[in-house]
């Protein structure tokens, strides 16, 4: 897996981009009575869920 990752370091990037990007996205906009680290974690697994519906197939395929 790891030299599946290094092969693709732009789909790498943009997988860490985008887990980055959605728990702080989730931070802001899920409900405030949920807890500060399940608002993060769920950010976090609907950004990679993006990423892997998006560029999943190309990372794993090739």
């Amino acid at each position: 897996m790891l030299t599946l990752l290094k092969s693709h370091p732009l789909l790498t990037g943009a997988f860490s981009l985008f887990i980055v990007a959605g728990a702080a996205i989730g931070l802001l906009y899920l409900p405030p009575d949920w807890a500060i680290l399940r608002r993060l974690a769920a950010g976090a697994v609907a950004g990679a869920g993006v990423v892997l519906l998006v560029a999943g197939p190309k990372l794993f395929i090739s």
